[in-house]
């Protein structure tokens, strides 16, 4: 009985409630409802944009850590690279020396060297001092050219026909 009797003075309360009273309490209601559900979307927007962001941030700093490593390998085969054309240089300027001398100890010998043989000597002679400059070019040829160059040792013989 005592529930009965618990109930009915709750019904007793509520009915001494005015219409709207309790109108203004669900509207106020409502309104803390509908407020809490637009920040608790604000706020799962938010995180949802976080969430891409960081997603295209760690997308991002994996690209750039695989160009980084693309980088480094490119870097080691240039450095291999370059040592190769280092060595290939030094080859072609032990070359070029090696031509020069044979042709020089030839024009030499004989006493005459012809005028188109003269000017390609001159001309590889050149390239070997501007290419090589680095390199410090040997003092032997020089003074071969000289030989060549001197008119009482070595005669040029015939003109250039171009």
């Amino acid at each position: 009985m005592e529930s009965y009797q618990n109930t009915q003075n709750v019904w007793d309360f509520l009915s001494g409630i005015p219409i709207g009273t309790i109108a203004a309490w669900v509207i106020v209601i409502c309104a803390i409802i509908g407020f809490l559900c637009a920040v608790i979307i604000k706020l799962y927007k938010a995180f949802e944009k976080y969430k891409e962001v960081k997603d295209m941030n760690e997308k991002y700093k994996n690209t750039l850590e695989q160009q980084g490593e693309q980088l480094n390998e490119i870097s080691g085969k240039v450095d291999k690279l370059l040592g190769c054309l280092e060595v290939q240089r030094k080859i072609n300027y032990k070359q070029v020396r090696l031509s020069i001398v044979r042709i020089c100890n030839e024009a030499i010998d004989k006493g005459e060297i012809s005028a188109t043989q003269h000017k390609s000597l001159m001309e590889m002679y050149d390239e070997y001092i501007e290419a090589f400059a680095d390199m410090k070019p040997n003092g032997y040829v020089h003074q071969l050219i000289n030989m060549v160059n001197d008119k009482d040792r070595v005669v040029i013989i015939g003109k250039i026909v171009e």
